[in-house]
């Protein structure tokens, strides 16, 4: 899978990975957001995003996976990912150059898209 553009993936639940996930061109920049689930590197051998997920990823890959970008979990287990490579890389991850500094990088135009399902209704905090 060849990806082009600037874009966010956002799932409810679990993200499953069963191809590789390249950029198109070095202009692309690509998030993966498994909000309540986890990834899974489960049929691919290289993605190039930044990826988020809730639960600890998971690879179930019997060959190695490289990731080219970051990743960000909120649980983790290192007996789950055995057989992936993180390599971080900046270019892969920011929209803009301006956002690796703080004061400056906050008022940058390409970091601030947002598109809203027409189903999207109303959100709110709640205290547990």
């Amino acid at each position: 899978l060849k990806v082009m553009g600037k874009g966010q993936i956002v799932c409810k639940n679990d993200i499953i990975l069963n191809a590789n996930v390249l950029h198109a061109d070095n202009e692309t920049i690509l998030s993966l957001i498994a909000r309540g689930g986890a990834i899974y590197f489960s049929g691919c051998s290289e993605v190039e995003a930044a990826c988020y997920s809730n639960l600890a990823p998971v690879c179930d890959s019997t060959s190695m996976v490289k990731l080219t970008g970051n990743l960000v979990a909120n649980e983790f287990d290192r007996d789950q990912i055995l057989n992936l490579e993180i390599f971080y890389d900046t270019k892969k991850c920011t929209a803009s150059y301006l956002s690796l500094i703080r004061d400056v990088g906050k008022f940058a135009p390409e970091r601030y898209w947002v598109s809203l399902a027409k189903n999207w209704s109303t959100y709110k905090y709640e205290k547990l």
